[in-house]
């Protein structure tokens, strides 16, 4: 984990396609990257299985709270609230 008060580090899906390409295509271990790259051993090894359940699409960027638009949204129709619920 990191310090306390420090941001945490976003990682683009390209960064995390060129860690995954070195684990799986380089065969490079998922320590030496960290130890190389100063990316976390379990942040790697969640975005190589990741991708290889659901493929480059998963590893897209996840920003903020979908379920925030329940709370805070009050012109959400009925199907779009039913849809963040699901």
């Amino acid at each position: 984990m990191g310090k306390k008060g420090t941001p945490h580090r976003k990682w683009s899906k390209e960064e995390k396609l060129r860690f995954i390409r070195l684990h799986l295509d380089e065969h490079i271990s998922i320590t030496e990257i960290e130890r190389k790259y100063g990316v976390g051993h379990s942040l790697v090894s969640a975005w190589v299985k990741r991708y290889l359940e659901d493929g480059e699409e998963a590893l897209e960027p996840k920003n903020g709270n979908p379920y925030a638009a329940l709370h805070t949204s009050k012109s959400l129709s009925e199907v779009d609230r039913l849809r963040l619920i699901i």
